[in-house]
């Protein structure tokens, strides 16, 4: 449970500090419900990771193999879960790959919350999206 906590301590914080700096240069388009869905996405994260590694984990004799382990994930961390590199790209293969770890299914659910509300506000600005026209097509 400590670990659950820590980690969701450290991403709420990274997260506040990441909308306050995205507020302050304009209108993020985000409401308070959008904001508390997110930071119970962060918590479904953390657990759903922190269960995962702790498996992990329990395969390894020492902490330096599990030390280098972590490492070499980390820094793949980024392309597993779509942050670098969008999944779509990539083999069938590696995607389903992928998609074994819960962080990807997280980011895609953070990157769409997140993204709703510009998108509302992108199909407002421009007079919204005539459906009848795609319908006849």
């Amino acid at each position: 449970m400590s670990a659950v906590i820590s980690a969701f301590l450290v991403t709420s914080v990274v997260l506040t500090v990441g909308l306050v700096l995205i507020s302050r240069s304009g209108d993020i388009n985000i409401d308070a419900i959008t904001v508390a869905g997110t930071y119970g996405i962060v918590l479904l994260g953390c657990l759903s990771s922190t269960a995962l590694f702790l498996i992990m984990i329990l395969f390894f004799k020492t902490s330096a193999s599990s030390s280098a382990f972590f490492g070499i994930l980390s820094a793949a961390s980024g392309f597993v879960i779509g942050a670098y590199i969008p999944l779509s790209e990539f083999t069938e293969g590696v995607q389903t790959f992928c998609n074994l770890f819960p962080a990807t299914q997280i980011t895609v659910l953070l990157r769409n919350n997140l993204l709703n509300g510009i998108v509302d506000k992108i199909n407002e600005d421009i007079g919204g999206i005539d459906q009848g026209a795609f319908a006849e097509g």
